[in-house]
């Protein structure tokens, strides 16, 4: 799964692969809402851990910002980190589309489960969608007929190629025939001494 990490500290990159070494996730991180935007914008990403304690920019001034860049069909999944989110912060990043919430610091177990739901949820939309999509309409591939040629036409072709063929060959010499005799008569002596 390709994860985008969004968040200023170290630390909390550090933590995520921790968390997941030794699954098959591929992590990118960027410090800043703005790269993190950039990179959604760029790259193709299957969920995105946001921080939401950004420098640049509030957790949900980029959960805002994200909705406006992407529609509903191309929107991946969003995991929403907080240390201090009072209640209705977190409503309203539920209300911006988050699918999870997850305070810090976080545990590694907790991680883990939540990115196996998405993981689940993200393939089982694939699957919806690629039901959805219409089967396109069946379109008959065009065969070619074989030729057919009438045999008055194949002999008339033919005697204009055999009309071309003498004036393009010499004529072939007519055997001597005390030449052949003696040929047949080597050949016969080779098969029957068997030199």
């Amino acid at each position: 799964m390709q994860l985008l990490v969004i968040s200023p500290s170290k630390v909390f990159w550090r933590g995520v692969h921790n968390a997941l070494r030794g699954l098959k996730h591929s992590i990118t991180e960027c410090e800043t809402g703005a790269a993190g935007l950039k990179k959604l914008r760029n790259g193709q990403f299957e969920t995105v851990l946001l921080d939401a304690g950004l420098h640049d920019m509030t957790g949900l001034d980029f959960l805002e910002q994200y909705g406006i860049l992407v529609d509903d069909a191309q929107r991946c999944p969003l995991l929403y980190f907080s240390a201090q989110a009072t209640l209705d912060e977190v409503l309203q990043a539920v209300e911006s589309g988050i699918d999870d919430f997850i305070v810090l610091p976080f545990d590694n177990e907790v991680l883990r489960k939540k990115l196996d739901r998405q993981v689940k949820r993200v393939n089982e939309e694939k699957v919806r969608r690629r039901a959805e999509q219409p089967e396109a309409p069946y379109t008959p591939t065009f065969v070619p007929q074989p030729q057919v040629i009438q045999l008055d036409e194949f002999i008339a072709e033919l005697e204009k190629l055999e009309a071309r063929v003498p004036a393009a060959l010499p004529p072939a010499p007519e055997p001597d025939e005390d030449e052949v005799a003696a040929r047949r008569m080597r050949y016969t002596r080779r098969t029957t001494i068997g030199v």
